[in-house]
């Protein structure tokens, strides 16, 4: 035997580069990866319920007051909306009761129309109408003019006759 001393195993002094496979199948990197996630996860909660302790009191009162007069002008605003939505249901209540009241009126107003129409009609059934008279001839007595134009008209020559025109009442003799 020579002086050298014996090789060594390299797979002892070489570090494995590949990764070592647990008995469940999964690599020890893997269970390292998960077991950072969880790390990190609990680090996040820690933090964010370290930060809701560090903001302080008067930090949510500072806030508190800044939002209470927009809080108010809301409450406001909405009170007004309530106003406004009452006054809408009233003016509808009242238009839809003075819509019935125009349907009412309008009914009796063209029943009236009808009544006057058929009156009139009917105070011309017993009028006598002379044609071909320009409007205005009578002057301010109907009555001696007809009495004198059916006298002219029918050649009456007794001055004794009379005529008895029945023109709003009056008669002519």
């Amino acid at each position: 035997m020579t002086g050298k001393p014996p090789k060594q195993d390299s797979s002892k002094t070489v570090p494995n580069t590949k990764p070592r496979v647990s008995p469940g199948g999964e690599t020890s990197d893997g269970n390292l990866l998960v077991n950072i996630r969880e790390m990190m996860e609990e680090m996040h909660s820690d933090i964010i319920s370290k930060f809701d302790m560090v903001v302080s009191q008067s930090v949510k009162r500072e806030i508190t007051a800044v939002l209470e007069p927009f809080e108010k002008k809301l409450r406001s605003v909405g009170d007004t909306v309530s106003e406004l939505e009452r006054a809408a249901n009233d003016h509808s209540d009242k238009l839809t009761e003075l819509e019935a009241k125009v349907s009412t009126l309008t009914t009796l107003a063209d029943s009236l129309t009808k009544k006057c129409d058929d009156l009139e009609g009917r105070s011309r059934w017993n009028n006598i109408r002379l044609l071909g008279l320009p409007e205005g001839s009578e002057g301010k007595q109907p009555t001696d003019f007809m009495a004198q134009l059916l006298h002219d008209l029918l050649g009456l020559q007794d001055k004794t006759s009379f005529v008895c025109l029945k023109l709003e009442g009056d008669c002519v003799y």
